[in-house]
């Protein structure tokens, strides 16, 4: 259990979450998407009444794990993640020094 992060879930209040974004691939054969809809369930199960942070999946579809992913899932994968990191890190876009 100790380095399982659905057995290190806290259910102690006093405990804070950040936002959370799992990804995994329909087709992933190193780590089974089972995992993942397990584990951000128990998140959402567990630490939903808690915390306000949300606790999200992102299923890719005929992917599977790694290199053999097409270059346009790859941009979209990493759209989603600089996304959502965007929207919880509360970023904004720097002025474009070219319309100063």
């Amino acid at each position: 259990h100790q380095l399982s992060p659905y057995h290190n879930i806290s259910h102690d209040e006093t405990v804070e979450y950040p936002p959370v974004l799992i990804t995994t691939g329909d087709h992933d054969d190193r780590l089974p998407p089972f995992h993942s809809y397990k584990y951000i369930s128990q998140l959402q199960h567990v630490r939903g009444s808690l915390d306000d942070s949300p606790f999200l999946l992102r299923v890719y579809e005929n992917i599977g794990h790694g290199k053999a992913t097409p270059m346009s899932l790859s941009i979209e994968q990493h759209a989603d993640e600089l996304t959502f990191y965007a929207r919880y890190l509360h970023a904004t876009l720097a002025p474009d020094p070219a319309e100063r």
